[in-house]
């Protein structure tokens, strides 16, 4: 495959999921987490055939600052997924060359398969809502309990949530909602199914998380913090309207035609001992109100919204995505972006700073 292509371009990258079952296919190595200046020595890289392909969750990450300048010292290239990285990058005073979102095998999380309607079936007359994320403080889980719980206040209850995420890590997903049933005198047990499988290395398979895209009414990303956003585009491939955070770089992904954005009210920041994060905290009666609009909405709707999501998706074709990476433009003193609605994204970041979701208070 290589030779039949004639192309050397080698890749390293920080954000691993961009490498994960495809990738492999046009690039000689890739390797998972942080670079470092040794590891590169050791595979006996010409640096000038070398692309770092870099994520920043935050204009304060280490694992990044750290990356990038051993990159900036060795690679013909630094690329990062999505505007907002670009800008959080831009901010740490470190180099970035491109802007290039992950590339996808539409065919493969395009085709619907047997056990989806087998899944449909099992919930007949509910609408089915997947969720997809990992346990972490960044995806904001607490919030969306938090939000089901008030939801099933309101009296909308004809709907289920399919839960792909560990359901003890660094939250206990058990506990919180316990917590909002007493306090709400709701049942969230009877809505939200765990279909988390701890399977290594690939935890649930590949196959059964394409099943529940296809399967679900609605697809609900609720982090607050993202580099880019993965499963959201697997979602739209799947053709399904997205529930998401108004913020970047989610709004970079989704447009309004398509999805249920909810306001954020402002932005905290944290820091764990590798990364920092700006998380886009929800304003809960927005969250609410667009978990409702969604499950009350018209399945026809929702068809029509899949089907607007997809049209954007295989736009992320992986095949065209990582030409871009062996094929780059002429360089220029502007970054090369790859394009994909390439003045929409800026314009979606430049209202999110209008709006000072950005330059709002942070707190520590």
């Amino acid at each position: 495959m290589f030779r039949k292509h004639g192309w050397k371009t080698y890749v390293i990258s920080s954000d691993w999921p961009l490498f994960l079952k495809k990738f492999d296919r046009i690039v000689l190595v890739s390797l998972t987490h942080r670079i470092t200046y040794l590891r590169i020595r050791q595979l006996r890289f010409n640096s000038r055939d070398i692309i770092a392909y870099i994520v920043s969750e935050s204009d304060r990450m280490p694992t990044s600052m750290t990356t990038a300048k051993v990159a900036e010292k060795v690679c013909r290239r630094i690329a990062t997924p999505s505007m907002f990285s670009y800008e959080m990058m831009k901010k740490q005073g470190l180099r970035v060359d491109d802007m290039v979102p992950h590339g996808y095998d539409v065919e493969y999380w395009s085709h619907k398969p047997r056990e989806a309607e087998m899944i449909r079936a099992r919930y007949w007359g509910k609408k089915i809502l997947f969720a997809n994320f990992a346990n972490t403080f960044r995806k904001c889980p607490r919030e969306m309990f938090h939000a089901l719980a008030l939801l099933l206040r309101r009296k909308v209850d004809n709907w289920v949530l399919l839960l792909n995420s560990k359901p003890i890590g660094e939250y206990n997903y058990l506990e919180i909602m316990s917590e909002y049933e007493r306090e709400y005198g709701v049942n969230l047990r009877e809505h939200v199914v765990f279909v988390f499988e701890n399977k290594p290395p690939d935890f649930t398979p590949i196959d059964k998380l394409r099943a529940y895209y296809h399967a679900a009414h609605i697809f609900l990303h609720p982090s607050c913090n993202e580099g880019f956003g993965m499963p959201i585009v697997e979602a739209m491939l799947a053709k399904k309207p997205i529930i998401h955070i108004d913020a970047p770089p989610m709004n970079e992904i989704v447009d309004r035609e398509f999805g249920y954005p909810i306001k954020p009210c402002h932005t905290e920041y944290r820091e764990t001992w590798d990364r920092g994060a700006i998380l886009y905290k929800p304003c809960m009666k927005s969250y609410v109100d667009k978990l409702e609009e969604a499950i009350l909405e018209d399945e026809e709707v929702l068809e029509e919204k899949g089907e607007k999501a997809y049209a954007k998706a295989v736009k992320y074709d992986f095949w065209k995505i990582y030409e871009y990476f062996v094929n780059p433009p002429e360089r220029n003193d502007t970054p090369k972006i790859y394009d994909l609605e390439r003045e929409e994204m800026r314009d979606m970041y430049a209202r999110a700073e209008a709006t000072q979701i950005l330059r709002s208070t942070v707190h520590r």
